[in-house]
């Protein structure tokens, strides 16, 4: 449910955000929603994992700590193949 929500609320603030800055570089515009989607994810993720464990917001990034990897090398494979497409 929280990935649900995060994908609305992301794709509401882009379509905002998109149509007031339409002078952006074109390449940015994926890069900075990559980054805002997931970093949102992950901190929901984890602030929920700490209140279900009832630990703190440390000892629940240590199990993630892949995931984040995952995520973020994910946005870099994105990007490069972005900026290798003619669109």
């Amino acid at each position: 449910m929280a990935s649900v929500l995060s994908i609305f609320t992301s794709n509401e603030l882009r379509k905002e955000w998109q149509s007031a800055r339409r002078k952006l570089k074109a390449s940015k515009i994926p890069f900075i929603h990559a980054v805002g989607f997931e970093s949102g994810l992950i901190v929901v993720t984890l602030l929920f994992t700490a209140w279900f464990l009832s630990i703190s917001f440390v000892e629940a990034l240590a199990p993630k700590a892949r995931l984040l990897i995952f995520f973020f090398s994910t946005i870099a494979l994105n990007l490069q193949h972005d900026s290798h497409q003619p669109y």
